[in-house]
This record gives C-alpha cells, sequence and structure tokens, in this order.
C-alpha cells in the first residue's frame, strides 16, 4: 500500500491534482480508519511538493480517481486488517474435531465444527477483492 500511495501522489502531481480532498476536517467526516490514514500519509507525502504548491489553485476538482485515493486505499487497508484479524484467530485457536475437555474427573468429547475453513476462506477471498483495485501492471513474462 505504501508503493500505491506513492504512484497516487506522483500521479497527482503529475497531473498538477489538488490535495485539498485529503483535508483531515473533511475525512474526519467520513472516518474509515484506513481511509483517515491514507489522508495523513498522502499529506505527509505532499507537504514539501513544490508542484503541489506551484499548482495549489490550478482546479477545484480533480478526476475522481484521484479525489478517492484515500477512500480506495483506505478501503484496501482496513480489509488487510480484518484478514490479519482472522489469520491471526486462526493461528491461535483449536481446530481439532472432536475436542476433549477434563471435566468432573472424566474426558467430555465435544464435537464440534471449528474445523470448517470458512473464516479463513472469507477472509482471503476478501482480501483477493481487496488488492485487485492497489495491483500494479507488469509487463508480461516473454513466452517460447
Amino acid at each position: 500500500m505504501e508503493l500505491a500511495d506513492l504512484a497516487g501522489c506522483m500521479t497527482l502531481e503529475a497531473l498538477r491534482g489538488n490535495s485539498r480532498g485529503y483535508d483531515p476536517d473533511l475525512q474526519s467526516l467520513r472516518p474509515h480508519p484506513g481511509q483517515v490514514h491514507t489522508a495523513a500519509v498522502l499529506r505527509q507525502l505532499l507537504a514539501d511538493s513544490q508542484i503541489m504548491a506551484a499548482n495549489r489553485d490550478h482546479r477545484l476538482q480533480d478526476a475522481l480517481s484521484l479525489r478517492c485515493i484515500p477512500q480506495v486505499h483506505g478501503a484496501v487497508r482496513d480489509a488487510m486488517h480484518y484478514v490479519g484479524q482472522v489469520l491471526e484467530t486462526e493461528i491461535n485457536a483449536v481446530t481439532d474435531n472432536p475436542v476433549f475437555f477434563w471435566r468432573n474427573n472424566t474426558y467430555e468429547a465435544l464435537p464440534g465444527g471449528n474445523g470448517h475453513g470458512a473464516p479463513t476462506a472469507l477472509a482471503l477471498d476478501t482480501l483477493a477483492i481487496a488488492i485487485a483495485p492497489s495491483a500494479t501492471c507488469r509487463k508480461p513474462a516473454p513466452t517460447g
């Protein structure tokens, strides 16, 4: 995401864009954590930009793709955070079936569904969807 943020800033500079959409007061009106964080990163990256300073009043509104960098990159960050939480839970979970508990001086077998992969599968599907907007184009590998 850091590289995507940097590419977004470079694009904004190249197109003489407007960074006022990254203002913290504006971002606080829709405070998704990833969005707020991304806007802060963009402001920091662009803080000393002579290009941005020279073109501050070039236009009021840029293309939506430039204005929405915090929203798009932020949503990816939030999805990645969710996936990280799911995977951390899974790594530290018991997924055996049955599970045996020592109760009343004897073992009790409890059959359950903790081995089901739905939480991990859905999280990884979410990750696959989330990273698509931030994926970079690469030169195809030579064939033959």
